[in-house]
């Protein structure tokens, strides 16, 4: 393996199949020479929520994956976060109409329950695939995961996009819901469980997992991963992009797609599609994609970032690195994916997996790094037992080899405290006659 390919310094069209390209060749930014990556990686993460399929082994994890990906996409007000919105609704049309069917099904079953007499028996309730969130409680979904099981037999993630991360976690409860999964949702397996005794509650034991595009600004960071977050893992979860921030910079914009692009694209979510769901609604088999190819790299790049920390201490960098190798590795599988898993193109999807994990982990660490290494508790001396003044004394003994023995062992308190409690008090010693200042144990 040549080692320089940890450092990927630029991505090329050449390196991303044609579905995800026009999102980064069609990107333009004054300021930001990282535009188009950015916007290639948003446009990746909604390709993996139409992937839910698709499983990998990663090769630090016991078993397979799904590839669960977080973008944290902030920005200031005005400068350009609305093009991720439009890169979101382009590629999810067909995922929200079906959800939108879904929702109708379920919100006409509780109308012909509301109408019906007190005393009759209710419908059955519809197993639905609900999976467009914005806002929710953990009611909601604990209740949409365990009807996503009962009508498939199997986990589909959720996908949540919210335009604007103030309103999504507006109140203290809305932000309590969304950590109360966030931690559980980003790995596959890590079952949910959650009981209630109240009537609007809901008593299941599900996996829940999601994808999610959140934008917002940087003031309100804080309150989606505050200072407890922050050394819980809240950052790692999430690859950072950054949107806009050029002071004066117009706000980053996309070319007008062409019709062979956009027809590139909607083919791609269509073969996406009918990857997950059969003709009449079933699920498809999941399909493990082969990326075990990928190891040496994965090993490679996480073995050098141990040594660096090795010889930095940065205890931020030591929780930050091994999720952004898991995520870049998602990416990457994705990209694969994309490329037909033809083996031509792993030298690509190397590239991109080193330039992802770089990227995330940079991004990681010039937000929270700081921030990290002053939450973390300070590591405290190690106390060791100070031994026995009387002990360390021999039987008989003289008022200065005292004296020299409490300078010796860093005692703060005169010769004559001991005498006085060892001799009068606990009758410990006596002093030897005829020999003044000269002392002798009783036990030893």
């Amino acid at each position: 393996m040549k080692k320089n390919w940890i450092q990927v310094k630029d991505l090329t069209a050449a390196d991303f199949p044609v579905s995800v390209r026009p999102f980064f060749v069609n990107a333009q930014s004054v300021g930001d020479v990282n535009i188009g990556v950015k916007l290639a990686i948003v446009a990746i993460v909604c390709l993996c929520a139409l992937s839910p399929r698709l499983r990998v082994k990663y090769h630090y994890d016991f078993g397979l994956s799904m590839l669960l990906l977080n973008a944290l996409c902030i920005g200031p007000s005005g400068k350009g976060k609305r093009i991720i919105g439009f890169i979101v609704n382009m590629l999810m049309k067909y995922f929200y109409e079906a959800d939108d069917k879904e929702r109708q099904i379920y919100s006409k079953w509780k109308d012909r329950n509301k109408r019906r007499a007190s005393n009759a028996k209710g419908e059955e309730e519809p197993a639905v695939a609900i999976r467009c969130l914005q806002k929710f409680t953990l009611p909601i979904i604990t209740k949409y995961a365990d009807l996503i099981h009962k009508k498939y037999g199997d986990v589909l993630p959720f996908f949540l996009f919210a335009p604007e991360l103030g309103s999504f976690i507006e109140n203290r409860r809305g932000s309590a819901d969304f950590k109360g999964v966030a931690r559980t949702a980003y790995d596959l397996g890590e079952t949910y469980r959650r009981d209630t005794l109240y009537d609007g509650g809901h008593n299941a034991a599900v996996d829940i997992n999601w994808l999610s595009i959140i934008c917002g600004q940087e003031t309100v960071l804080p309150k989606l991963i505050d200072k407890e977050g922050i050394t819980a893992g809240d950052p790692s979860r999430n690859i950072l992009i950054k949107i806009g921030e050029g002071i004066g910079d117009p706000a980053p914009t996309l070319k007008p797609f062409t019709q062979e692009q956009k027809q590139t694209i909607d083919d791609t979510v269509r073969r996406l599609w009918r990857e997950t769901f059969t003709d009449d609604d079933q699920l498809m088999p999941t399909h493990e994609v082969d990326m075990s190819w990928l190891d040496k790299d994965v090993k490679y790049w996480c073995d050098r970032q141990r040594e660096i920390i090795t010889k930095s201490g940065s205890r931020a960098h030591d929780s930050f690195y091994s999720r952004a190798s898991t995520s870049a590795f998602r990416l990457a599988t994705a990209l694969y994916h994309l490329w037909g898993e033809e083996k031509t193109k792993q030298k690509n999807v190397r590239r991109c997996y080193y330039y992802f994990a770089q990227f995330i982990l940079d991004g990681l660490m010039a937000q929270w790094g700081q921030q990290y290494e002053a939450a973390m508790p300070k590591e405290k001396e190690t106390a060791i037992a100070r031994p026995s003044l009387y002990d360390t004394l021999g039987k008989r003994f003289t008022r200065k080899e005292l004296a020299e023995k409490i300078t010796e062992l860093g005692i703060n308190s005169a010769p004559r405290k001991f005498i006085y409690k060892w001799m009068t008090e606990r009758k410990w010693i006596f002093e030897v006659e005829g020999h003044p200042d000269t002392y002798e144990k009783i036990y030893e």
